[in-house]
């Protein structure tokens, strides 16, 4: 009777402790934080087509990361045209913010490409919307063709997430390994265990503290 009891609350406590951990899961993923890129800016040694191209690489990769919420572009174009704002020539750290704050997003990244010499390099900047301060400056310089800045642009989505070149974030979800959930009978000492487990090892972005010297990760 005793060994029963015993086994009654230890399952008990795994119970709700799994049930807490998919309730904290849950809150996080709301935290994450929004964002929206605009188009890198040609200037010079790269077509605006091409400046097009490295930008849908560039978000594409950032979505692949999982740490922000990215607005597309066909989303963008949608809702700026229905306010009547043009992106065309919308290069200033002014227009970015106020695009920014059109689309109800809480980061705006944009940034230019560019030739000097034999080296390409793209300048990315992300601004936090509401104060309209840079919260993260990004450069990366390349020696070679065009296509070579498509590799580029991983490079700059992991820094945008905070990521090193070694990291690795998952879509998983939460940080714990297998958890054992018991369902015993009175009676009975039978237990089935369920479990989940992920490679995820870093919590979403908070929503409400931006910018503060711990966002964004890797800043």
């Amino acid at each position: 009777m005793k060994k029963t009891i015993v086994w009654i609350l230890i399952n008990s406590f795994m119970f709700y402790f799994t049930i807490g951990n998919f309730s904290l899961l849950h809150a996080q993923k709301k935290k994450k934080v929004t964002t929206a890129i605009l188009n890198l800016q040609s200037k010079g040694g790269v077509t605006s087509n091409e400046a097009s191209t490295l930008t849908d690489r560039f978000r594409t990769e950032l979505v692949k990361l999982d740490v922000y919420t990215v607005l597309e572009r066909g989303q963008m174009d949608e809702i700026l045209e229905e306010q009547g704002f043009n992106l065309s020539g919308c290069t200033s750290s002014e227009c970015a913010i106020e695009a920014g704050k059109m689309l109800g997003v809480q980061v705006m990244i944009a940034g230019d490409v560019g030739k000097v010499g034999d080296v390409l390099t793209i300048d990315v900047r992300m601004f936090h919307v509401a104060t309209g301060k840079i919260i993260k400056a990004i450069q990366e310089d390349h020696k070679g063709s065009v296509s070579g800045l498509l590799g580029v642009m991983k490079k700059i989505a992991r820094k945008a997430a905070g990521l090193s070149a070694e990291e690795e974030k998952s879509s998983g979800g939460f940080p714990w390994l297998w958890v054992g959930l018991g369902v015993v009978a009175l009676g009975g000492g039978a237990a089935v265990l369920l479990g989940g487990s992920s490679s995820d090892n870093e919590p979403d972005p908070p929503e409400t503290s931006l910018p503060d010297p711990s966002w964004p990760p890797g800043n």
